[in-house]
């Protein structure tokens, strides 16, 4: 794996982490208040207690008022390099400030130059392009402002039960995939190129699926 896999960005990481249970909570219509987020969890292990405190970040309200702190059907959410968070709601994004403030929404369903049929996760690289994985293995590309680039049309389509993918500075395309190996489905790990055609694939499991 090249080494800019090692590099996360574990604030980035955490922040979306953060915005992921306060959006889940929005969601649910529970009241979002901040110092439910502050909580210290405890965590009782064989050795002793170990206390996790939540540090507020950002706070998406929920609104009666504008449909803009609403969301209907919550798929994934990514942050940038500013800690804005890109939220996927159904087929359309949202994008929020740090401080959970609304600042645009794009993208509608359909098939068309920057529309989206059944997306279903998001991915931020470090240049701060926003790549969407939509359904027959496409993966439309945003910039951070939300103009739509191009499609890549990969040459495999990233599962339901594991749409977490990765797309270095480069260009390469991380992800998993289902494929038929001698007459029987294997998930297998697949790097692929920015035109999305596969030149990497490992068999990671041998049950079939």
């Amino acid at each position: 794996m090249e080494n800019r896999l090692r590099k996360m960005g574990t604030r980035r990481n955490a922040i979306a982490w953060i915005f992921s249970l306060f959006l889940w909570l929005t969601a649910s219509g529970a009241a979002m208040i901040a110092h439910e987020a502050c909580k210290i969890a405890e965590n009782r292990a064989a050795h002793g207690t170990l206390a996790l405190e939540l540090e507020e970040e950002a706070v998406i309200r929920e609104s009666n008022e504008n449909d803009d702190y609403r969301f209907s059907f919550l798929r994934d959410l990514a942050a940038d390099a500013a800690e804005n968070l890109f939220v996927l709601d159904k087929n359309s994004i949202l994008k929020y400030d740090r401080r959970g403030i609304f600042l645009k929404s794009f993208g509608r369903k359909g098939q068309g130059p920057g529309e989206l049929m059944e997306p279903r996760s998001l991915f931020v690289d470090e240049h701060d392009d926003l790549f969407v994985n939509d359904q027959g293995g496409l993966l439309h590309v945003f910039d951070k402002e939300g103009t739509f680039r191009h499609q890549i049309k990969l040459d495999f389509q990233i599962p339901f039960d594991s749409n977490a993918f990765y797309v270095t500075g480069e260009g390469f395309i991380y992800a998993f995939s289902w494929d038929m190996i001698n007459l029987e489905m294997k998930k297998t790990f697949v790097k692929a190129d920015s035109s999305g055609a596969v030149i990497l694939r490992l068999k990671t499991m041998d049950d079939a699926g």
